[in-house]
């Protein structure tokens, strides 16, 4: 990260959720400046690596399917155990969005993907749907794993279906 002093900018990444990918360097906004604060915003931040017994047994077809020897999910946990550890220890602090559950995620992020193409969201086709889910089962497992509490020390705000705050910790 640029550290930008008095006059200089800093650069702030952006994220393309429907591209699935950072956008080009050249369309992120500057910061004159340096910031006082950055809000980082993420699916699995602050989340702990999980032990070599749990990632043995798959959770969803997808880890059955296409991860039947636990190489992506052991792969994921390492970069969670090294760089992303790194990552988070370097956060001042952390607030989690907490899902009422699991099941609840693929909903809204089929709601957030409609929002984002302009359209209702009874316009996503069956396929947009399967895309979606099969998107989604990727970070079940992390998902879950954060939602049963094991994260990096933070404010955890559980949310009601509607995203209503109904707890705060």
């Amino acid at each position: 990260m640029t550290r930008a002093g008095r006059g200089e900018t800093t650069p702030l990444p952006a994220f393309d959720k429907l591209a699935d990918d950072r956008r080009p360097q050249a369309d992120w906004p500057h910061f004159t400046g340096r910031p006082s604060a950055i809000l980082l915003e993420g699916w699995c931040l602050g989340v702990l690596p999980q032990r070599e017994a749990v990632l043995a047994e798959p959770i969803n077809d997808l880890e059955r399917t296409r991860d039947r020897d636990g190489i992506w999910r052991r792969r994921a946990n390492a970069f969670v155990a090294g760089p992303y550890a790194d990552l988070f220890d370097r956060f001042d602090a952390l607030i989690f969005l907490a899902a009422p559950s699991f099941d609840i995620v693929l909903d809204w992020r089929a709601e957030q993907e409609a929002g984002l193409r302009g359209q209702p969201l009874d316009e996503l086709t069956p396929a947009d749907h399967a895309r979606l889910a099969d998107f989604v089962a990727h970070y079940e497992r992390l998902t879950r794993h954060m939602l049963a509490g094991h994260l990096c020390p933070a404010t955890r705000i559980k949310l009601d279906r509607n995203r209503r705050r109904v707890e705060w910790s």
